[in-house]
């Protein structure tokens, strides 16, 4: 996989998730209704996961202005997500509390795995390149 491809990777990811972050973080409620999130009166957890996929957002944008020398902050967005998956996939089919519908959570689902695919795709058509510079 090219530079070229996995920076624009990164941004998409670092845009969605900051988008995502800044609206769990605001908790306006006519907007959480319209995106179908669950509502609360004590937005107090959303607040918190907010600021950290903001931060993360963050981190995964200044990766892409230097991939090459980010490897290590690529596989820790790749690690925080794929450790967010089994819980929101856990909630929809087991919990059962009240949560969007089942379709829009495996959309978003569907969407980090296609992201955290091209990371890692990057990430090991890479390595052997990384690998001989170290000789």
């Amino acid at each position: 996989m090219s530079k070229s491809n996995v920076v624009a990777i990164l941004r998409v990811d670092a845009a969605f998730n900051f988008f995502v972050g800044t609206l769990c973080y605001i908790f306006y409620k006519p907007i959480i209704a319209l995106i179908l999130f669950p509502d609360t009166n004590k937005p107090l957890y959303a607040n918190v996961m907010g600021a950290g996929i903001m931060g993360l957002s963050i981190v995964a944008w200044l990766a892409s202005n230097r991939p090459e020398t980010s490897r290590e902050f690529i596989a820790a967005g790749i690690i925080s997500r794929l450790l967010v998956a089994p819980a929101i996939l856990y909630w929809l089919f087991i919990g059962g509390i009240d949560l969007p519908p089942v379709w829009l959570g495996l959309l978003a689902v569907a969407a980090q795995v296609v992201l955290i695919s091209g990371e890692a795709l990057y990430l090991y058509s890479t390595r052997n390149a990384m690998s001989a510079k170290k000789m």
